[in-house]
């Protein structure tokens, strides 16, 4: 049976706003780099991982979540994986280049439809094509024991108890013994 260890990433540039908004592309997410407070949380999460008896280390292929890998890795020299398929939720298909505030307008509008939609009324990734891409992807990690998968809060809170808004923090583990989705607690947020 697998064990898997859900992680944050460490806090991004973007939250510090050190990133001119016309740089800011919310289509992918994978260009925000770490911060350096964010660098810091992670080599400060390091030894509560060292006795972990982790096999491997999954990560999304955003930056942050490679930048968090590597950190981590210098200490606990693990086979690193990248894997699409626990990248961060797309607010887009289609689209290339999405400013915040349409990723945040199409955030809104996911959430007020609990998720769910038609997938030919919207352009953004319904609860159940989350599900499915990032259950898919890591259902391909079973051969591990225990592997330490670092990725994003909506992703967390896919497979654990804890609603985005509750609070995922920055490099903070959440242990699950299975791949059972949790049906979102869409009602927190409205």
């Amino acid at each position: 049976m697998i064990d898997i260890t859900f992680m944050r990433h460490g806090q991004i540039e973007e939250n510090c706003e050190t990133i001119p908004k016309e740089r800011l592309n919310f289509a992918d997410g994978n260009s925000f780099k770490l911060s350096q407070l964010g660098r810091r949380n992670v080599q400060n999460a390091v030894p509560a991982l060292l006795d972990q008896n982790f096999d491997a280390i999954i990560c999304s292929t955003a930056l942050r979540t490679v930048e968090t890998a590597n950190i981590i890795n210098k200490k606990l020299q693990l086979p690193v994986f990248l894997e699409s398929g626990i990248d961060a939720w797309k607010a887009s298909k289609k689209q290339s280049f999405i400013t915040a505030e349409h990723y945040w307008d199409m955030f809104y509008h996911f959430y007020e439809c609990n998720g769910t939609a038609n997938s030919n009324e919207v352009d953004w990734e319904t609860f159940d094509e989350l599900v499915e891409r990032t259950t898919k992807a890591l259902s391909g990690y079973f051969k591990f024991n225990h592997p330490l998968v670092i990725t994003h809060s909506i992703i967390i809170s896919l497979y654990t108890d804890i609603s985005i808004y509750d609070g995922i923090d920055y490099c903070k583990t959440y242990r699950k013994n299975n791949l059972t989705p949790i049906p979102p607690k869409f009602k927190d947020y409205i």
